[in-house]
């Protein structure tokens, strides 16, 4: 059971999503869940997303369509 679990609410931010996710990536503290709940946007948020998640199992999605 991991000991800290961020939430990354995600709709419509492409532009800075990237960057939000690695600033949780490179922490010092590893032991971590990173669930980003996605809003359903227009743009390639969840394809950024999903590449994420493939790279990293710590990482989980909720898609919640709006």
């Amino acid at each position: 059971m991991v000991k800290i679990s961020i939430i990354i609410p995600s709709y419509n931010n492409e532009k800075f999503l990237p960057e939000c996710i690695e600033s949780v990536l490179v922490q010092t503290f590893t032991d971590f869940e990173l669930i980003i709940v996605e809003g359903g946007s227009k743009d390639n948020s969840i394809k950024i997303i999903q590449k994420y998640v493939e790279m990293d199992n710590r990482i989980h999605v909720i898609i919640h369509p709006y």
